[in-house]
């Protein structure tokens, strides 16, 4: 499945909006609360005073879909002095209370838009943490490395064991001192071969692995954003349409893909390419780690998100703060840093999880260089030795 950045760029766009509206419900609603509160609440201030009950009159959290109407939770009494009833003083008064709901009415709304500001710039927040792996096309990779075993260690292997130019024949038939620089030449030829199509195959496992934990990582924090988005729509929904705040945190946990499982599974699968000295032992390995790498890629692109391996986190609590820290620090610590720890652990060779052999990568820069024996240079006396060098 081709991973679709603009998808997940719309994800983290319906983040920023529905995590606006529920922190707007929740400033909004503790707003009114305070402007309940500031009343005095149903304790009258003394014997002489009559309770007035007002409401709010058609105010609603304006969240698309999922409007909410507070009215019912919100009885506000103002305790008006008795002798005041009948009185413009006391017609004054009620002006007073009921220009005092209209500005409550007022500052709940602007309460609510408060919340769309706090939720600001959060979506960009989300592809700056991601882009590290979101950016990168692991189609385009997997394209290259099919063409690389088509076209260089599929060709190193037919030039030295099927010796289309019957070779092996001329050098039984040349004699001389030219026929026994051509034979010093080729005896090592087959070897130098060998060393470029092993370290082909090499650089080939190298991006098939890196290839296999972008697409995964991709895949898994797609997933994630989607997962997201169902969480805030199912607190959007706990909340219509009368209120109050929805207590239970959601029952549906957040998708977060392992990735730490998703990169050694490819390890597991792609291993290593032993190096030894006989050549057509070497290119028998090649030609089957280069098969192996092959068929690998191919699977690559049908890893889908649903198909991962992952982890579970819930939430405590209902409340958008608890939504924007599990967003924030699970695409900072399960993706972002999981995937440059996997990154640098096939950079260095390093184990990504040291309790776990088969954690192990299957190259190692510095093990590829010892192990690769020194080049061979035609004997300074030989003819155009230079132009061979």
């Amino acid at each position: 499945m081709t991973f679709d950045y603009f998808e997940l760029s719309s994800q983290f766009d319906k983040i920023e909006e529905k995590i606006g509206y529920l922190k707007g419900n929740e400033l909004a609603w503790d707003y009114l609360m305070a402007a309940r509160d500031q009343l005095g609440g149903y304790e009258s201030p003394g014997d002489d005073y009559r309770p007035i009950s007002m409401w709010l009159e058609d105010f609603k959290f304006p969240v698309p879909g999922h409007e909410v109407d507070p009215a019912r939770w919100f009885e506000f009494i103002f305790w008006v002095p008795l002798d005041l009833f009948g009185t413009d003083a006391g017609r004054t008064a009620a002006a007073a209370n009921g220009q005092y709901m209209k500005d409550v009415a007022k500052g709940a709304l602007e309460a609510w838009n408060n919340g769309a500001s706090w939720a600001s710039g959060l979506a960009s927040y989300c592809r700056q943490i991601t882009d590290s792996f979101t950016r990168a096309d692991a189609q385009a990779i997997c394209s290259a490395l099919e063409d690389l075993h088509t076209y260089v260690t599929s060709d190193f292997s037919v030039n030295v064991l099927d010796d289309p130019f019957g070779i092996e024949t001329i050098r039984t038939q040349w004699t001389g001192k030219a026929g026994s620089n051509f034979n010093t030449f080729y005896a090592n030829y087959d070897g130098q071969v060998a060393q470029m199509a092993w370290a082909s195959v090499q650089v080939a496992q190298t991006f098939a692995a890196g290839a296999h934990v972008i697409q995964g990582t991709q895949q898994g924090v797609l997933e994630f954003a989607k997962s997201i988005v169902k969480i805030l729509d199912q607190q959007l929904e706990a909340w219509a349409p009368i209120g109050p705040p929805p207590r239970d945190a959601p029952d549906q946990p957040a998708w977060v893909a392992d990735v730490t499982k998703i990169v050694t599974s490819g390890w597991k699968v792609l291993g290593h390419v032993p190096v030894v000295k006989d050549v057509k032992s070497q290119f028998d390995a090649v030609i089957s780690a280069g098969t192996d790498v092959n068929n690998f890629v191919k699977t690559i692109a049908d890893v889908t998100g649903t198909d991962l391996p992952t982890l579970e986190k819930t939430l405590d609590a209902a409340d958008s703060d608890e939504v924007y820290k599990l967003l924030t620090e699970t695409l900072y610590d399960d993706y972002q840093q999981k995937f440059v720890a996997a990154m640098d652990s096939l950079q260095s060779g390093s184990s990504i999880d040291p309790g776990d052999s088969g954690y192990q990568p299957p190259v190692n820069t510095s093990d590829v260089l010892d192990d690769m024996p020194p080049p061979w240079f035609p004997p300074s006396d030989m003819p155009g030795e230079e132009s061979l060098r």
